[in-house]
């Protein structure tokens, strides 16, 4: 179940480790009293926001470690082995890595399980 949305508290800005989460900040605000009701904590709100996959290609990184490789196998040979390949060739092997490395990742489970808190309020 996705909490994407759904509203946590904590007692600073930084760390929402509590694992409550709730529909609306108003349930989470009460939630967070009662929680602190003994401490003098200060209460935050915020709201939950899933993180991408992060999922980044370096094409250029890639075909410098492809032209090291032939390199090392050919010599000189190899120089220029995919130093001058066409720009919108870059753009399509990109997008195509980008989205195998995504289904790998669906596939085998490997989503975040973190995510972000985003609308941080503190509570008076």
């Amino acid at each position: 179940m996705s909490k994407n949305g759904k509203w946590t508290f904590s007692e600073n800005e930084e760390f929402f480790n509590y694992g409550e989460y709730f529909d609306t900040k108003k349930e989470a605000i009460a939630a967070g009293k009662e929680y602190f009701a003994d401490d003098d904590y200060a209460l935050y709100v915020g709201q939950v926001a899933e993180c991408g996959l992060g999922v980044m290609v370096d094409v250029e990184s890639i075909f410098e470690y492809i032209n090291q490789n032939m390199c090392d196998e050919a010599g000189e040979a190899a120089d220029d082995y995919l130093t001058y390949t066409a720009p919108e060739h870059d753009q399509e092997l990109e997008n195509e890595l980008k989205d195998v490395i995504t289904k790998w990742i669906t596939r085998h489970g490997y989503q975040p399980t973190f995510f972000k808190v985003v609308n941080i309020e503190p509570v008076e």
